[in-house]
């Protein structure tokens, strides 16, 4: 279950309103995108968390970086990162995920 919790979420978006997405990655796009929120809400401790799509010479990004640090190991499963590998790998992404000094990045490229 999800608690409660207040996060500040920043949204910053740079898309060619021209550009045609498919269902199918629509639809990758969106569950991935939702299980990197319910991953912050479930598993971060955040507090704030900075969000960008950006469309850049025919490429699609998206960035989600998070200041919470993870809860302790062991009290996550890791289905929802291996979610997002498999959707990113459906629709030919690059996905990558880590630490860095702001906290935890999760990146997808396609």
């Amino acid at each position: 279950t999800v608690s409660p919790r207040v996060i500040l979420f920043v949204f910053h978006h740079r898309i060619d309103p021209a550009r045609h997405n498919d269902a199918h990655l629509k639809h990758n796009l969106y569950l991935s995108f939702k299980e990197a929120i319910h991953n912050i809400a479930k598993h971060s401790n955040a507090t704030e968390v900075e969000i960008k799509f950006d469309d850049k010479d025919g490429r699609l990004f998206r960035q989600i970086q998070v200041n919470g640090q993870p809860q302790e190991k062991g009290s996550a499963s890791g289905q929802g990162l291996q979610n997002m590998k498999m959707r990113a790998e459906r629709i030919r992404a690059e996905l990558k995920t880590g630490f860095n000094e702001k906290g935890y990045l999760v990146s997808c490229e396609l």
